[in-house]
């Protein structure tokens, strides 16, 4: 048992492999904080991205439908392929994808917010409604996509937590 006790405490003594078992776990800690903010990053760039995208989308809506054609709609046959194609048409190309396309009329309240009002048949008079009598309802083009994020690394980094659908929403004003 004495033989044992003192090979017990020579191998505890024994500090030659310390350093390597201190690269091991600080190597490991820093491999998975690079790998997380390569993730982070990464979802970063492509959350813009599609941002971008959907932006283009709601451009399109209004090079496409000109005012003649408002509200676009119902009144643009060519509306959806147009906004499908300038959303597909940016670095994501087709794994970005159309959502739905809405249209109506809004106002604004008195702090400035965009406060829904009618659908495309039934334009309001005015703005009364929301304490604005003297302002006209403008009508609205929205424009929404889809995205489907795919991390790099999913069981080890935080993205997991974030949304795996990227979805943005951008609005222009169609009159």
């Amino acid at each position: 048992m004495i033989g044992i006790a003192s090979k017990l405490a020579a191998w505890r003594a024994e500090r030659s492999g310390s350093a390597a078992i201190e690269l091991a776990v600080i190597g490991s800690i820093l491999a998975v904080a690079a790998m997380n903010a390569a993730e982070v990053g990464r979802y970063a760039v492509y959350s813009n991205a599609v941002g971008s995208a959907t932006q283009a989308g709601a451009e399109a809506a209004l090079v496409t439908c000109d005012p003649a054609h408002t509200p676009a709609t119902t009144n643009c046959p060519t509306l959806t392929t147009a906004v499908t194609t300038a959303i597909q048409g940016t670095a994501l190309g087709t794994q970005v994808s159309l959502s739905g396309i809405t249209e109506g009329f809004y106002c604004l309240n008195g702090s400035n917010q965009l406060i829904y009002m009618a659908d495309v048949n039934n334009q309001p008079a005015d703005c009364s409604s929301v304490g604005q009598p003297t302002l006209r309802s403008v009508l609205y083009l929205q424009v929404s996509t889809t995205y489907a994020y795919q991390a790099m690394f999913p069981q080890l980094t935080m993205v997991r937590a974030f949304p795996q659908a990227i979805t943005r929403t951008s609005w222009m004003r169609m009159l």
